[in-house]
């Protein structure tokens, strides 16, 4: 579930998640935020691509470590 947030706590927000590593919540938020307000922001896209490697890498990191 994406939390809401108040208007000017979103970008603070989405770099507090991806700094504590929670790349998936951040990337709903910008997903969410890019499809409310019917705009793409390259600057939102890029985040967007790098939480998802950037969870995908810690998930295959969990499941592969030895």
């Amino acid at each position: 579930m994406t939390r809401v947030l108040k208007q000017g706590e979103y970008t603070s927000t989405v770099y507090k998640l991806i700094a504590d590593g929670d790349y998936k919540e951040a990337a709903n938020i910008l997903e969410t935020e890019m499809k409310r307000s019917g705009q793409e922001s390259r600057a939102a896209l890029s985040l967007i691509g790098k939480c998802t490697f950037c969870w995908r890498e810690s998930i295959r990191f969990i499941l592969f470590k030895k």
